[in-house]
């Protein structure tokens, strides 16, 4: 696939997680306690999928590792500016640290994922 292709599915997702999370919640009664958690460490998983790959297709010359910092970094600003906007442009949704905290282990595992299959040849 063209980096394009993935820069185009990052900034959509980007889009599609902020809107949602700066949306007024709508009260749904969760399946169970940490559902939304893992919501969020799920997001992760693919934004650091997407974000690494794109990385590594525009910067071929960065090694894994470098590839998988820029993306770490990148993403926990990303989660910590998200619910810093939720709790000053909202009424009634205030940011977490658990969410963060769901968003970083959903970084750490994507990017176990991500080398896993980059040393497969998978990608």
């Amino acid at each position: 696939m063209p980096k394009n292709l993935y820069l185009f599915f990052l900034i959509l997702l980007v889009i599609f997680l902020t809107v949602i999370s700066l949306k007024e919640s709508i009260s749904i009664v969760p399946r169970f306690d940490y559902i939304d958690k893992i919501f969020h460490a799920s997001a992760y998983v693919l934004l650091t999928y997407i974000c690494s790959r794109y990385i590594m297709l525009s910067k071929p010359s960065y090694s894994l590792t470098k590839i998988l910092i820029i993306a770490a970094l990148f993403l926990t600003l990303y989660g910590i500016v998200i619910e810093v906007l939720q709790t000053t442009l909202t009424e009634n949704r205030v940011g977490e640290f658990e969410d963060v905290l769901a968003n970083f282990s959903g970084i750490i595992l994507g990017s176990f994922i991500f080398r896993y299959l980059s040393s497969r040849i998978l990608l």
